[in-house]
């Protein structure tokens, strides 16, 4: 047992020391913003808590949160709110690297003059925050 615990601390020692020898500096990443685009709408209506639908007739799901389906508890408090926020108002939607679900809808961070509408039904306590990867709220630009 105790050569066996002498071994893996002289493995962990030498694989602690070996991964200082890389650097993430020399590692070139790309420029996945090229994947991000912002583009502009007018809600003429709310289907739920966490989908509306432009004046051009698409759909959009909202980013990053899950708001209540129906029948469950704050449903009717979430859709209502976001019928508040942004119903018949000018909003800026803003992509991930996923654009569209299985239900084509849109898939789009939102925003009323600069103001994170996800967000706010978040902090609100009327949705909860869903992040779908490869999407990751980090590449946000307004």
């Amino acid at each position: 047992m105790h050569k066996k615990m002498i071994f893996l601390s002289v493995l962990f020692i030498i694989f602690f020391i070996l991964s200082g020898c890389t650097s993430i500096e020399n590692v070139e990443m790309p420029d996945k913003s090229i994947f991000y685009k912002t583009s502009y709408g007018i809600v003429s209506g709310i289907t739920d808590g966490d989908t509306l639908t432009l004046e051009t007739g698409e759909r959009v799901r909202l980013l990053g949160i899950n708001a209540p389906e129906k029948k469950q508890h704050l449903y009717e408090e979430a859709t209502e709110r976001l019928r508040e926020l942004v119903e018949g108002k000018n909003v800026t939607l803003q992509t991930d690297f996923d654009q569209t679900d299985r239900y084509d809808r849109l898939l789009r961070y939102v925003f009323v003059e600069g103001v994170f509408v996800n967000e706010i039904l978040v902090r609100e306590g009327l949705a909860a925050i869903y992040i779908v990867p490869p999407n990751d709220l980090s590449l946000i630009h307004i």
